[in-house]
């Protein structure tokens, strides 16, 4: 009876710091992750919102006027103050944004500049109560630029210079904001798997060495891994979009398919994208121009083209055991369904022109690529 209750006691100690953890887990202010559905402060959590694509160019160019940002340049910081305190005073949460430029942040004259300019738009962030998804940007020329090293390389080779480079921000961006609740997750790329395989058999597109699917694979997981290992607050994400031939084109490269960009099945075109996303914590894709470019459309049952919809992509990140991210939501010309989206199954939704990010269980996306 003694070891009974001694074994008892240990059991009911060993559940009320268990519960006092997950309770606090709970409300620590950080996103998180439950099988298939992302949570803040213990509630579901699902929003649409903005792709602010250039918010950092902008804080960046107040902090260094003359140096060249982005890919059309980036305004000053007051802009992107106001469309902040305008979307938190509309209630958004979340925004994401392209938050490397490599060429300055290894720069010793701007370095500290740099800094100042993501401490900046963090605080900004802060202000209205918005959180970020933080860009990365692995893909980033100033890589090659500075090793001399094919792009292959960077994803690749793990013990190349350009990846120790690309590992040398993602250790100072992380280690300095793990602790910021300001950051909703952290993202790898964008459109990193938009590479894959596009070199075919010789893996060279345009001059350009290109990693294969099997590659930017293992970037994902070893980038993802790496970032787990510095901060375990954030959740990590890839940035990937994906093109509709994604599996062709894997076994092409391999010699097994004849045709390079056939159209895949949905299965087929599932199967590459999670492969890509099995070693993050949230799937990850851009969705656009359903209905008018065909960018969407997959081998049907009859071989020919049929649309692949966002309940599609839900259904097929929920199988791989993830929540959904849409990074990208491009306009739309009608409503689409997206079964899936609640707690309550299939439902249609109305997807407003522009709707650009999708987070969590059903539609948390962007209105939008605003710049502004």
């Amino acid at each position: 009876m003694r070891r009974l209750k001694t074994i008892l006691t240990v059991t009911t100690a060993l559940l009320a710091a268990a519960w006092t953890t997950a309770a606090r887990a709970a409300d620590d202010g950080f996103l998180q992750r439950r099988g298939v559905a992302l949570y803040l402060d213990g509630k579901p959590f699902r929003e649409i919102s903005f792709n602010k694509f250039d918010l950092f160019w902008q804080f960046l160019a107040a902090e260094l006027p003359d140096t060249d940002i982005g890919d059309e340049g980036a305004r000053p910081a007051e802009p992107a103050e106001k469309a902040l305190g305008e979307l938190g005073g509309l209630g958004f949460k979340t925004v994401r944004a392209f938050c490397a430029v490599p060429s300055a942040y290894f720069d010793p004259a701007k370095r500290s500049k740099y800094l100042d300019a993501t401490d900046h738009m963090l605080d900004a962030c802060d202000r209205h109560g918005i959180r970020l998804v933080f860009c990365l940007g692995v893909s980033d020329a100033s890589y090659q630029k500075a090793t001399g090293e094919p792009y292959r390389d960077l994803i690749a080779r793990p013990g190349s210079k350009s990846r120790g480079l690309f590992l040398e921000f993602v250790r100072a961006m992380v280690t300095r904001y793990r602790d910021r609740k300001t950051i909703a997750m952290w993202e790898h790329d964008n459109e990193l798997l938009l590479m894959a395989d596009i070199g075919g058999k010789e893996g060279v597109w345009n001059k350009m060495v290109v990693p294969g699917l099997e590659e930017v694979t293992r970037f994902h997981t070893e980038t993802a891994a790496f970032i787990h290992s510095l901060d375990p607050n954030h959740l990590v994400t890839t940035g990937d979009s994906y093109r509709y031939s994604q599996w062709h084109l894997y076994r092409f490269a391999q010699g097994r398919e004849k045709a390079m960009w056939g159209r895949d099945t949905l299965e087929e075109l599932g199967r590459a994208v999670t492969m890509a996303q099995k070693g993050v914590d949230a799937f990850c894709v851009h969705y656009y121009d359903h209905g008018t470019k065909g960018a969407n459309d997959v081998s049907g049952p009859t071989g020919k083209p049929a649309p692949c919809l966002p309940a599609d992509w839900m259904r097929i990140a929920h199988a791989a055991g993830q929540p959904l991210y849409v990074g990208e939501f491009g306009v739309l010309p009608r409503a689409v369904v997206v079964g899936g989206v609640g707690d309550e199954g299939g439902q249609a939704v109305g997807v407003p022109p522009g709707a650009d990010q999708v987070v969590g269980r059903g539609l948390a996306g962007r209105i939008g690529a605003a710049r502004v």
